[in-house]
């Protein structure tokens, strides 16, 4: 049998690029090639389903909003389930929210004693959303003052001294000492969201971040399809997920040689080859994908704001 190890495909770098010996090409150069294009381009290329993994992250109750930052997954799409249920997903906002409005509460929080603060009062319903509440008043000049806890969950900023606070499950809005003094009188207002938790069923994918709604009462475990990078070719020994890939890697790494080196010549004598091995890869998931049925109204579920595949 061939061998299709990283040894193999750098064998074939080498040949395909004209430069056989450690001199004219280190071998770690090669080898940020392969793993350039085999980590990074192949994955975008071609949506293999043997790179087709299960995603998943466990929510925190009264945590509707998730970071998106995994390096290994390059897409995700659904199905999605929470806790074991199917849920609705989208990456459009206006579809999300049109289905799952967050309406701003507005509430005089208390009134102005004539002097900066601290001033101290509870929001009339809860619990809150986090990193959207805002309070705003004006001083004795006229200027409006705000503050936010946009950027720190549970810490109001802005127009304030720090120190200030929120607690979302309370209500209790402590030690907001404004940058101004607030004339006796003066409202001081507070913008929020509350909620009543449960278990999510709609999911919004969008600005590399996951946001759930409703907001999870307790802790769901939420599975998305994923595909991902592939781990890259390390020792001379590794392989890649698929064997078959070896030699697709091998002219894509070629070609990236020549594309930095500017021989468009060689570069576009390799890309026929490329191209080929492409049809080849991508022959397997093709195959697959055909045994599938076409989907139709009747073989997929509306839930909500999406549509869910019946595999």
């Amino acid at each position: 049998m061939a061998n299709s190890d990283l040894a193999a495909i750098r064998k074939k770098v080498r040949r395909l690029t004209g430069r056989p010996s450690e001199n004219q090409l280190p071998t770690s150069d090669i080898d940020d090639y392969i793993n350039t294009f085999y980590r990074w381009d192949l994955p975008a290329e071609l949506k293999l389903l043997d790179l087709k993994k299960t995603y998943s992250f466990i929510t925190e109750p009264d945590i509707d909003i998730y970071d998106f930052t995994p390096n290994d997954v390059n897409t995700i799409e659904p199905p999605v389930y929470v806790g074991g249920n199917i849920a609705a997903f989208t990456q459009n906002r206006e579809y999300f929210f049109s289905a799952n409005p967050e309406i701003q509460a507005d509430y005089i929080l208390t009134t102005g004693a004539n002097v900066v603060g601290p001033y101290t009062a509870t929001v009339n319903a809860t619990p809150i959303k986090r990193n959207r509440v805002i309070v705003s008043t004006v001083d004795v000049s006229g200027a409006s003052l705000t503050a936010t806890d946009a950027l720190t969950e549970g810490v109001l900023a802005g127009d304030v001294l720090a120190g200030a606070t929120i607690d979302y499950d309370t209500g209790v809005i402590a030690n907001l000492n404004f940058t101004g003094i607030i004339g006796s009188g003066t409202k001081i207002m507070v913008q929020y969201i509350n909620y009543s938790p449960s278990r999510p069923s709609s999911v919004l994918f969008y600005d590399n971040k996951i946001q759930l709604s409703p907001v999870p009462d307790k802790a769901y475990r939420v599975m998305f399809d994923a595909y991902v990078n592939p781990t890259a070719l390390a020792a001379a020994t590794s392989e890649p997920e698929l064997r078959q890939w070896w030699q697709l890697i091998a002219l894509g790494a070629a070609m990236k040689i020549f594309e930095d080196n500017l021989d468009m010549e060689n570069y576009g004598k390799v890309r026929m080859f490329y191209e080929e091995q492409l049809v080849l890869v991508d022959r397997k998931t093709t195959k697959e994908l055909s045994l599938k049925r076409v989907e139709t109204i009747y073989s997929s579920g509306v839930i909500g704001i999406g549509t869910y595949s019946t595999y």
